[in-house]
Parts: C-alpha cells; sequence; structure tokens
C-alpha cells in the first residue's frame, strides 16, 4: 500500500464519519436551518466517500468510473433538493419570523404550497424512490459494498436510516401537530402564516420538478461527462459497459438486492419518525425516558462533547497561558526585569558620558585610531 492509497482510505472512512456524525446532529437540532445544515455536512461525507472510493479504483477502469459518477450524481441531485429545502425552510421563517421548531407545528394548513414543496425536498432527501436523492444515493451505497468496503457501507446505511428520521422529525415538528403558542399570537396579532409570493414559489416550483426528475436523466448526465473519462484513456466502448452510463442503470439498481436493503433503509427510519412527530402517537419526552436513550440523546444533544473539549483545550486553554503571562510576567517578573536591565544599561552609558572634554576627546581619537587600524587590516 503507497501513500496515495492510504490517503483515499483516509479520504473515504473520514467521509464515512462525516456523514453518520453530522446525521446523528439533525435528530437533535432545534432550529429548522442547524437541521439543514448538518444535513448538507452529512451528505458531503457521502460525496467524500465516493471520492475517497474513486481513488482507490483507479487502476480498474470500469470500477473507477462508475465510483466517480455516483459521486457527481449525488453533487447534482443534492443541490437540487437541499436547495430547495432551505428555500421552504426561509419561506417558513418569513412567515412566522423564527426558525426555531417549537415555534411551529400546524403550519400545513396555512403554508399548504410550502408544506407540499418541502416534502418533495424531503423525499429527495430520504432517497426514497424515484426522487432524485434514491438513485444517487443508492449508488454509492452500491460501489461501496461491490467493491468490498462493508464498513463503510454499513456506516453509510445508518447514516441513511437517521436521515430518513430526522427529515420527517423536522417535516413534523414544522407542519403537524398543534400549533406553537408562537404561531398562535402571530394569529392574534394579524399575523397568519401564508404561503410566499409567485416569484419565489416559481423557484420552489423549478427545484421540486428537478428533485422528482433529474433521477431519470442519470444515463444523460454520465454521457455528457463521458468525454472526462477520455482523457484518463477510458473509451466510450468501455463506459457502455457501466449501469451508470446507460439506461440499464435503472433496472440495475431496481433488481439488485440492495434495493431491498434501500426500502428497508426507508422504512427503519420513517416509521419511529411518523409515529412520534407526526401522528403524535407517543411524546418524543417519553420515548427518550430516562435509561440510555437519555444519555444518548444528552450526549448528541451536546454535540459528541466536541465543542466542550475544543473550548477547555484551545480556548480554556489559551485563556490560562494568557492569565499566565500577564500575572507572573508582566504584573510581576516582567516589569522588576525590565526596570533592572535599564538599570544596568544606564549605569554602564553613565561611566562612559563622564562629562569631561577631554574623555570624549581621548574616545574619539581611540575610536578613529581602532577605524584606521580596520581599513589597513581589511585591505
Amino acid at each position: 500500500m503507497n501513500s496515495i492509497q492510504e490517503f483515499y482510505i483516509a479520504v473515504t472512512f473520514i467521509g464515512a464519519f462525516t456523514a453518520f456524525l453530522a446525521a446523528s446532529q439533525g435528530m437533535v437540532a432545534d432550529q429548522i436551518k442547524k437541521v439543514l445544515a448538518y444535513s448538507t455536512v452529512s451528505q458531503l461525507g457521502y460525496m467524500f466517500t465516493a471520492f475517497g472510493v474513486t481513488g482507490l479504483l483507479i487502476h480498474h477502469q470500469e470500477a473507477f468510473a462508475e465510483a466517480y459518477m455516483t459521486g457527481l450524481y449525488h453533487l447534482l441531485s443534492h443541490a437540487l433538493f437541499k436547495a430547495l429545502l432551505f428555500l421552504s425552510a426561509g419561506a417558513i421563517g418569513h412567515a412566522i419570523e423564527s426558525y426555531m421548531l417549537k415555534d411551529m407545528g400546524g403550519l400545513r394548513k396555512y403554508m399548504p404550497k410550502t408544506y407540499l414543496l418541502m416534502l418533495i425536498g424531503a423525499f429527495g432527501l430520504s432517497g426514497i424512490p424515484p426522487f432524485n436523492g434514491f438513485w444517487s444515493k443508492d449508488a454509492i451505497l452500491h460501489v461501496a459494498f461491490s467493491e468490498g468496503y462493508i464498513i463503510v457501507y454499513i456506516v453509510l446505511a445508518a447514516t441513511a436510516i437517521i436521515t430518513v428520521f430526522y427529515t420527517f422529525r423536522m417535516i413534523g415538528l414544522a407542519f403537524f401537530g398543534e400549533e406553537s403558542e408562537h404561531v398562535k399570537h402571530l394569529i392574534h396579532e394579524g399575523h397568519k402564516p401564508h404561503d410566499p409570493g409567485i416569484y419565489m414559489l416559481a423557484s420552489l416550483y423549478f427545484l421540486a420538478g428537478g428533485t422528482i426528475l433529474s433521477g431519470f436523466l442519470i444515463p444523460n448526465i454520465g454521457l455528457f461527462f463521458s468525454r472526462n473519462f477520455e482523457y484518463l484513456g477510458i473509451s466510450m466502448e468501455i463506459l457502455s459497459e457501466i449501469p451508470a452510463f446507460t439506461t440499464n442503470f435503472f433496472t440495475t439498481t431496481l433488481l439488485s438486492p440492495l434495493f431491498i436493503v434501500a426500502l428497508g433503509i426507508i422504512v427503519v427510519g420513517l416509521y419511529p419518525s411518523y409515529r412520534i412527530y407526526i401522528k403524535n402517537v407517543v411524546s418524543p419526552v417519553e420515548v427518550v425516558g430516562e435509561g440510555l436513550l437519555k444519555k444518548i440523546w444528552i450526549f448528541l444533544y451536546n454535540r459528541w462533547y466536541i465543542n466542550a473539549a475544543y473550548y477547555k483545550i484551545f480556548v480554556d486553554g489559551t485563556q490560562w497561558i494568557a492569565d499566565s503571562i500577564f500575572s507572573y510576567i508582566e504584573c510581576n517578573g516582567g516589569g522588576n526585569l525590565l526596570k533592572s536591565l535599564y538599570t544596568s544599561l544606564s549605569n554602564v552609558v553613565r561611566r562612559v558620558q563622564t562629562g569631561y572634554l577631554r574623555v570624549n576627546m581621548g574616545y574619539m581619537g581611540l575610536a578613529i585610531v581602532f577605524i584606521i587600524l580596520y581599513y589597513l587590516v581589511m585591505g
């Protein structure tokens, strides 16, 4: 194993871990834009995993091209459904003057168009077929599994379950259940939540259409980028045998045993989220309880204690060093040291500067002698 392979292995596993870590934060984030921000980091983890696997397959032309395109597909599909989700979240924030999930609830009847459009984005993010996120995310999982990176596949599959859960947690808290006190106050004050205007809706409709249809354009996207592979010596004959570059992509995906796993991922993630946050069959507080789930929730809510460790080591550590310098050097030893240094220097200078003209003339004479000797010796 050379250093390049080690680099791509690191990228692969860091990407998978990043996807899982960020997704876990989406489950406990209390702002709708924070959920989407963590989700973005998580999906970037998927893309970097695909990039890492691509680098490891550089000497296997077909597998390399397939892995490369899976990352690119997900980059393009993610751009569509995540832009749709962020703009929809912006519409909600504009309507209720808050991005806190606790300030929402019951918005479906006030913002039906925004609800439908955001639901389409949620389907894309969750990887529900036939929306674009399903095809691109499943392609990454398929490449990881087929190339033997089972641990990476398991981590990404677990991340996909979490993604479905936090996505519909967000949908449930925003659009279902009773209106929050904040929404009731807005309505009482005459600021009833409403869908955005036609100009903003036009952008949302465009992105929703892309989320629905772009997955079916994957072979066309592959052919569009096929010229890039010619520089790597991968001919069109080789690319034509890869499902990601042909219409066989869809049948290969749907007939793969991993398709059943993908459906299972959706069910496992959606079922608890649907019961807790959409149907409100059970309260989240009751589910978490006081046992192991409570400890896990605290661990996740505290961001894996990464921020706490960062502040303890770097922020508090830097502050301790600064305080030490201030206390022991500037306030105590530092001032006395400088005073002693300048006193010693002044005593030396005082001995030289006697104030007698004959002494000063003597110093000048010695200086002239030394200068003449210097030029004579140095030539």
